[in-house]
């Protein structure tokens, strides 16, 4: 540490140390200065323009983002009739650069690491899962006394602090009985990842407890015989990243670690 000071690079150390891994290679140094040396940093899962806000308005030298920094998709569309512009110049990460430059800011995001560290962990926790029935690591399936399927969805909508979730399902699946779980967290069930729910389905899964999923994923899974159960990205991942700040305040009790809760980026209407 550089005196009362954590630099960028003894931070990667510190969290590949807890991972037992190098980062990947959509982790590490975003935005700003590879070498700095802060003293007050702020996490979130997304580095929104309101963390951002926050971060400059709070003094903060670092934010840690979970997920990406600028708005990139994979696979931009390239049809003729949408006239668009290059991602780096569209207005959103054009005004996440402008904060950043104005207050200074550097940008360390840790992704797949933390998921490891403790995000699929603290999901399954606040599910009140800890019985493993198959599987090891991010691919575990979770075993729950035999719960009719209906009952389940209210058990998560409770564990969440949910009123409304997504349900996908067969009717009948209402009341079927359940007792091995899947947690395909954060994006881990979008079609994009259709693979990890494969791997669950070919375990022995009768039923996902998902983050975020889409149309493809839902019909893939009720085909399979799995009913599915959405709660959000951000309602999987953030209770992880708020342990993971609590994680970074006990390695380094000297550095201030403040946590932004960017909260579910949508509303039932």
């Amino acid at each position: 540490m550089a005196g009362d000071k954590l630099t960028a690079p003894e931070l990667i150390a510190t969290v590949e140390r807890l991972r037992g891994a190098a980062l990947r290679g959509e982790e590490g140094v975003l935005a700003g200065d590879p070498e700095c040396a802060f003293d007050h940093a702020l996490t979130c899962w997304m580095a929104t323009t309101d963390a951002l806000l926050a971060a400059e308005e709070a003094g903060a030298q670092v934010v840690i983002p979970h997920e990406t920094l600028y708005l990139r998709p994979n696979g931009d569309s390239t049809v003729e009739f949408i006239a668009d512009q290059p991602w780096a110049e569209r207005p959103v990460n054009q005004r996440r650069r402008e904060i950043i430059e104005r207050a200074n800011l550097t940008v360390v995001r840790f992704h797949g690491t933390v998921d490891v560290i403790c995000v699929f962990d603290v999901f399954a926790e606040l599910l009140g899962l800890d019985d493993v029935a198959a599987g090891e690591g991010c691919a575990r399936i979770l075993r729950i006394p035999p719960t009719p399927f209906r009952d389940l969805i209210e058990r998560v909508k409770k564990a969440v602090g949910m009123e409304h979730i997504r349900v996908a399902c067969r009717d009948e699946d209402m009341d079927k009985l359940v007792e091995r779980v899947g947690l395909p967290w954060g994006g881990m069930g979008l079609g994009v990842n259709m693979g990890y729910q494969a791997g669950l389905i070919k375990k022995g899964c009768d039923a996902f407890i998902s983050g975020e999923m889409d149309a493809g994923a839902f019909i893939h899974a009720c085909e399979g015989g799995v009913p599915c159960i959405e709660t959000s990205h951000e309602a999987s991942e953030i209770p992880g990243i708020v342990r993971f700040t609590e994680i970074l305040r006990k390695e380094h009790p000297n550095i201030r670690f403040d946590h932004f809760d960017n909260g579910i980026c949508w509303r039932w209407g």
